[in-house]
């Protein structure tokens, strides 16, 4: 298709479609972008050495094909009214744990960011789980690199924190519920 979100989807769908051991729980690995475009990254002056190294491969995580850019958009702005953007809300630059919960897990339900609600009943489809497809590592750079671009600027996110939350939740199946993840990580107020 000449369409970009078409292939996005087209290439979001197959990977649950290609070769994945069931015994292991684990699909192929990651989705390359048949472009294989460079993406251009400038690191932000107050992440130094592997946090800026980690920034770099979370830039890379985020544009590939059927990623996080597909549905946040290269500016974390979103996609109105269907994805929520990722600039200047406390869902981003707040707790870890939380984020790290929804990029394992993905997320489902009525959500309010940045004072626009974004409803499942007006056509918002779920937030894609990447446990199975993104790596410790990959997932804490992806978080650390859209927790400190755009103007967001929050502490970079480790492997072993994702590590941590991923063993925690290692029996969820389902997506969160915005108001489950609120119970146990309260939002931050706005700074």
């Amino acid at each position: 298709s000449p369409e970009p979100h078409a292939r996005n989807a087209a290439a979001m769908v197959k990977q649950f479609w290609g070769p994945a051991d069931p015994t292991k729980v684990t699909m192929p690995s990651v989705i390359v972008d048949a472009r294989e475009k460079k993406v251009k990254v400038k690191v932000p002056g107050h992440l130094e050495e592997k946090d800026a190294k980690s920034y770099k491969l979370g830039a890379e995580v985020f544009h590939r094909e059927a990623h996080c850019a597909t549905c946040h958009q290269p500016n974390g702005k979103g996609l109105d009214p269907a994805f929520p953007p990722l600039v200047g809300t406390p869902w981003v630059t707040g707790s870890e744990q939380r984020l790290a919960k929804i990029v394992l897990h993905g997320l489902h339900g009525r959500i309010e960011v940045n004072g626009k609600v974004y409803d499942p009943e007006k056509g918002v489809p779920p937030m894609t789980a990447f446990g199975s497809i993104l790596k410790d590592k990959e997932i804490a750079a992806v978080l650390t690199y859209v927790r400190n671009s755009w103007g967001n600027k929050a502490t970079p996110v480790s492997a072993d924190t994702v590590k941590k939350v991923r063993e925690a939740t290692k029996d969820r199946d389902i997506f969160w519920k915005p108001e489950e993840l609120l119970r146990d990580h309260p939002l931050e107020p706005s700074k």
